[in-house]
This record gives C-alpha cells, structure tokens and sequence, in this order.
C-alpha cells in the first residue's frame, strides 16, 4: 500500500474520530439490495433513481483515486479506482473522492483540485480526474 494511501487512511480515521455523531433511521442504515450475481447495490443514493455521480481516475493518473459511495465519507464504503477505471466498476452512484496529500487533481474543464481533502460530488457530477503527484 502506497504512503500516501496509508495517509488517506488515516486521515479518514482522524476525521470519523472528529466528526459529529450521525443517526440513522434503522431502515436507512446499511440498506442494501442484491445486484446481479447477488452482490450487495446501496439503495437511494441517486437523483430519481437514475442520475447517479460518475468518477473516472484517468489513465496517465500517478496514483489510485479513493472513491465513496456515501456523505460524509465516515458514513462510507470505499473503493480505490486505478489508473483507467471508471467508479461504475464499484458503485452506481458515486458521492465523494479524495485527493491524497502532495497531489492534486487536475480536470480539462475546471481549477485543479488541492491534495489531502474530500471533495463531494452531486448525482450530476460526471468526470475525469488525473492525479498529479
């Protein structure tokens, strides 16, 4: 595992330890159904059902993106895209990504990204994301 992935980690425990407790309906909490094959699909986490945020890490990226499919990210699962991969490959919706520590996030269409933060992103979000480290 990269340093800077082990820093990602342990900046989100950090901020899970900070964080201000989060309640859950028990009907809400760990929802879940079973997508193809039975693999567990999180529940109402896109616009409609059908508008659902989209992260690509592209492929001259220096390192994994760390992808979420919840907000705030201590409420979470996780998934780190390689190179190339596309957040569809973990989740149908994505709602956060983060940027490791001396490295930030360059887009074609907008301001680079600065490193070592979580950034979230709506259902309409739709984009590709190069590391530079």
């Amino acid at each position: 595992m990269s340093d800077r992935r082990m820093l990602g980690l342990a900046s989100l425990a950090v901020g899970v330890v900070m964080a201000c407790a989060v309640t859950l309906p028990a009907a809400a909490a760990g929802s879940t159904a079973s997508g193809p094959g039975g693999d567990p699909v999180p529940l109402g986490t896109c616009t409609a059902g059908v508008i659902c945020g989209t992260v690509q890490n592209a492929g001259g990226s220096d390192d994994d993106l760390w992808i979420i499919n919840n907000w705030p990210p201590d409420t979470a699962s996780g998934a780190f895209l390689s190179p190339g991969e596309t957040s569809t490959k973990y989740f149908k919706d994505t709602d956060g990504f983060y940027i490791p520590t001396g490295c930030k996030g360059v887009r074609s269409w907008a301001p680079d990204l600065s490193g070592g933060a979580w950034y979230k992103m709506p259902d309409t979000f739709h984009s590709t994301i190069r590391l530079d480290c």
